[in-house]
């Protein structure tokens, strides 16, 4: 594949942002015409005096709609791991009972279910947002691989980015499960940022060596 594989949607935290409807409906629009096959967005961090039946009452109300454009505009709208019930395999799969739409998948992002964490961007500073408790990344993939779209391979060790093949992250296991289930997308690289453009690029590079190996190219 040429190009861009996959954008992340402005106001993408679906339960908190009441403009996620209509921005991540802007974005599918624009990446199907940019011929960008994925949109990923996330159920995003509840308010605190938000109940559970609400928050899901309400991510179950705004995502119907953007799966409704993700099937008009033919761009798969992606949940990635990153919210108060998305890094969890039972919370994927909850959210996946919402519609059985072929265009409404996950953007499964190793680190993020492995950690349980995830990075947002507040006024230029990263904002840590720990949810829940670590999970296996292979066996939540596992459990829910067959309605992964797009893929987000990232490697840690504590809260920095490190290339794959150096940390914590059983990314290798991950792409067995992959393999084993056909899945023929994108496997992206993704880190934090955090990086300057050397240390950025010694990654990228270090990465491309470790996953081509991995796959026998």
């Amino acid at each position: 594949m040429v190009g861009a594989t996959a954008l992340w949607a402005f106001h993408g935290a679906i339960i908190p942002d009441p403009l996620s409807v209509e921005y991540v409906t802007r974005c599918i629009e624009w990446a199907s015409a940019a011929g960008i096959p994925v949109v990923n967005m996330g159920d995003g961090v509840k308010p605190e005096d938000m109940s559970e039946d609400h928050a899901w009452g309400v991510l179950t109300e705004r995502l119907l709609q953007i799966v409704e454009a993700a099937k008009t505009h033919h761009v798969y709208a992606a949940i990635e791991p990153h919210g108060t019930f998305s890094l969890t395999p039972d919370g994927l799969r909850r959210i996946m009972s919402i519609s059985d739409e072929p265009w409404l998948g996950i953007n499964y992002d190793t680190a993020n279910i492995h950690r349980a964490t995830y990075v947002e961007t507040r006024d230029g500073a990263y904002d840590w947002k720990p949810v829940g408790e670590k999970q296996d990344e292979v066996e939540t993939l596992h459990r829910v691989v067959d309605r992964v779209v797009h893929v987000h391979l990232k490697d840690v060790v504590g809260a920095k980015c490190v290339a794959l093949g150096d940390g914590e992250v059983d990314n290798a296991g991950c792409i067995r499960v992959l393999q084993d289930a056909g899945y023929d997308g994108a496997l992206s690289l993704e880190t934090e940022g955090e990086f300057d453009a050397d240390e950025g690029q010694n990654l990228i590079e270090k990465s491309r060596e470790w996953l081509r190996g991995l796959l026998g190219e």
